[in-house]
């Protein structure tokens, strides 16, 4: 074993909570999901797949995406993946959020706490498997 306390196939994790592995994370989940946003909408526009889906199919981009995220940064930190999941999706929520309100989006604020829940859930899913494989 390396004299730095790290194992044979790299350094050995640090043990608090680090910002970049979020920080990276929620824009993986950023980039995801735009991409799948845009496979919805040509989804939309191309099949007889009528509106009504459209709330279902957004939530399951936002959590596919806030997952995938969340996989990232525990992977990449290594240790507390529950909680550097969870901040991605935390901080996911409140892009989002910030996005719609400079659209005006009206009931943007009614839905923030239901998003900052869901997004902590799907982020800190996907933070512990993240870290632990």
């Amino acid at each position: 074993m390396p004299a730095t306390g790290g194992t044979l196939t790299g350094p050995a994790p640090s043990r608090g909570f680090r910002a970049l592995p979020v920080l990276a994370g929620t824009v993986l989940a950023g980039l995801l999901w735009l991409v799948l946003s845009l496979v919805v909408a040509a989804v939309l526009c191309t099949t007889p797949v009528g509106e009504r889906s459209l709330p279902v199919m957004a939530a399951a981009v936002a959590c596919v995406s806030v997952f995938a995220g969340g996989v990232f940064a525990g992977r990449r930190a290594g240790v507390a993946g529950w909680a550097h999941g969870g901040a991605v999706g935390v901080l996911a929520a409140l892009v989002a959020w910030v996005v719609g309100a400079a659209f005006s989006l009206p009931g943007s604020w009614a839905w923030l706490p239901l998003r900052l829940v869901y997004g902590f859930l799907a982020g800190a899913a996907g933070g512990v498997f993240g870290a632990n494989i």
